[in-house]
């Protein structure tokens, strides 16, 4: 029937495209991997959204709730809900009296039951010695891989494993091997790129001189927020450049297709993240939640303590910024909202500079802009326009101190684990309370990945030209074809069709650009390094005479720091979207990295 037609081209696009994405994301990662037993759903822990730069776009949000869970004595502008019930206790953030671990098939009816064992998540730990009678039509998953679920166990410092993360600690190893390497180059950008992830991987391993530097980086960030005594004083720092690049606003910005015109860049407002991560949480959790959650007390508090702060100030400042969080979250989408079918749409609100400047109120959003260099951009999606509104209410003189600590909050957590020794390792044990993790993975790990999450595409160059020969790359070109080749036939063959939707899809299937592993052409950056070459200019950001922008920072020998770095790259992620507002799209940029 055109039914089933239709079903089996969906599964088969579905298998097709998931093939291709796979096999461009990585030719390193495709090597080696079981398929007999690779575990669906899971993730490598310890792959912590680094505090990259821009916040990542589309926190979580709730738009529908009155207002936040404030301490008493802070009613605040908005209308607040009643007292929720008080959160669960240390180490959770939220209770639930739903079932996590079963589904309760005990009261349905046996005779509709298709097995005779109840359900239960076959990928937990818990339940790995529980699957002997499974049979295949029971659940697939569970029989298919018992052998490997029972008798594998979660290396030290890991949330969650599997065979892709098997294979990704063999990649690591050779990330490592690179990273360790005095091997030299003769291609001048890979060459560049393997000063830049060693020198950062050395630095990430000095303990000496991060224990040395102690809290210090920490405290000059801060300064200038602290130094804030008023809401004419706040609109400046949030406006400042460097509070762009150096610490967190007050707001969400990145760049990316245009929903509206896929051919152009618009400019994304979106909020700040939250502790609690999404805002749902804060709609049921007590005004004293904040004193039974790792992160706050035990991490931000810790820090404060680090700063100099009393006991008092410390629980003020936690108090202020929770309080805060709350009264945000209340006009933000939660992430069921944001995972909603209707979630685009809700999203997708285009606004032009002037329409932002009349909508912002009091809010500073557009000076915000101004600072990131965004400002110019002709066309802003306001992901959440409840939010902004609610911002206008808050940003006032009675908000102020509350602004100000959910600021130092959020800094303090962002800088936490590139401070020293005590300060990584008591943000290494808050990821194990929130995980239910053990341990932490080694330094050399650790390191390997930190040059992983901020340095990417430059580690990536290094990989490609270490591990991925031209037999691998045309291996894998060959398999994509054969895909292509195929859903071509299958297209065509296809009767439930238009003439015109098949001549469509199959103008799509002829028009991919197939990428695999990395550029084979780096001849732009290679001009651009050359033209800067023996520059005495002190800036960490070059530009090449062809515009190209060239991240650069000082390594050890150079007097550098892993702090300096780090803001380094924040600045180059900065002004690469600073170059990308009213551009193109740059359908021959390269987004996926080797590794």
């Amino acid at each position: 029937s055109s039914i089933r037609k239709q079903a089996r081209l969906f599964l088969a696009c579905l298998c097709f495209a998931g093939a291709v994405f796979a096999a461009v994301l990585t030719a390193g990662t495709l090597t080696g991997c079981k398929i007999d037993s690779i575990l669906p759903s899971q993730t490598e822990a310890g792959k912590e959204q680094a505090a990259s730069t821009p916040q990542t776009a589309l926190q979580s949000g709730q738009a529908d709730q009155a207002g936040g869970n404030l301490p008493e004595g802070d009613s605040g502008d908005a209308e607040n809900t009643d007292e929720a019930v008080p959160g669960s206790g240390q180490g959770s953030a939220a209770s639930s009296s739903e079932p996590l671990l079963t589904l309760p098939y005990d009261e349905s009816d046996p005779a509709q039951k298709s097995s005779a064992h109840n359900w239960l998540c076959s990928d937990l730990v818990e339940n790995s010695q529980k699957l002997g009678e499974y049979a295949l039509t029971e659940d697939f998953h569970a029989a298919v891989n018992r052998g490997w679920l029972s008798t594998s166990s979660i290396p030290s410092g890991y949330v969650s494993y599997d065979t892709f993360a098997e294979r990704q600690l063999e990649v690591d190893a050779e990330l490592q091997n690179i990273l360790e390497s005095n091997v030299a180059f003769s291609d001048p950008y890979v060459a560049h790129c393997q000063k830049l992830v060693k020198d950062y991987y050395d630095m990430w391993l000095d303990w000496d001189a991060r224990n040395a530097a102690g809290v210090e980086p920490l405290r000059e960030i801060i300064t200038p927020l602290m130094n804030v005594h008023s809401l004419e004083e706040m609109t400046a720092y949030l406006s400042d450049p460097d509070t762009t690049i150096r610490a967190l606003p007050l707001s969400s910005t990145f760049t990316a297709a245009n929903l509206n015109d896929a051919d152009s860049i618009a400019v994304y407002i979106s909020p700040p993240s939250l502790v609690f991560q999404d805002p749902k949480y804060y709609s049921s959790l007590d005004r004293n939640s904040w004193k039974y959650q790792p992160r706050y007390i035990y991490a931000a508090g810790y820090m404060l303590e680090r700063l100099g702060y009393s006991e008092n100030e410390r629980d003020r400042i936690l108090k202020d910024s929770y309080t805060f969080e709350c009264e945000m979250a209340s006009a933000m989408m939660t992430t069921e909202e944001h995972n909603a079918e209707d979630s685009t749409i809700r999203c997708n609100n285009p606004r032009t500079f002037a329409q932002l400047q009349e909508e912002q109120g009091n809010f500073p959003l557009t000076g915000m802009l101004e600072g990131a260099g965004l400002a110019g951009s002709k066309v802003f999606i306001l992901q959440e326009p409840a939010w902004l509104e609610r911002m206008n209410r808050l940003y006032t003189d009675r908000y102020l101190e509350k602004m100000k600590a959910y600021l130092l909050v959020s800094d303090v957590l962002q800088f936490m684990d590139l401070l020293d020794r005590d300060c990584y390792d008591r943000m290494m044990q808050v990821r194990n309370v929130l995980s239910g993790s053990s341990g932490q993975v080694d330094d050399r790990k650790a390191a390997c990945d930190a040059v992983n999450n901020v340095l990417e595409m430059e580690l990536g160059e290094v990989y490609a030209e270490t591990y991925i020969t031209e037999k691998t790359k045309g291996d894998i070109t060959d398999l994509i074809n054969e895909c292509i080749e195929y859903y071509h036939t299958m297209l065509e063959g296809e009767e439930f069709l238009s003439e015109n939707t098949k001549n469509e899809a199959l103008k799509k299937l002829d028009n991919l650009t197939i990428r695999v592993a990395r550029p084979d052409d780096t001849e732009e950056m290679e001009i651009a390094l050359q033209s800067v070459a023996g520059s005495d200019t002190d800036e960490e950001i070059l530009v090449g005479k062809n515009g190209k922008r060239i991240l650069d920072f000082k390594g050890p020998e150079e007097g550098g720091s892993l702090v300096d770095a780090r803001i380094a790259i924040s600045e180059y992620d900065c002004l690469r979207m600073h170059d990308k507002v009213n551009q193109p799209v740059d359908r021959t940029e390269w987004i996926a990295a080797p590794q």
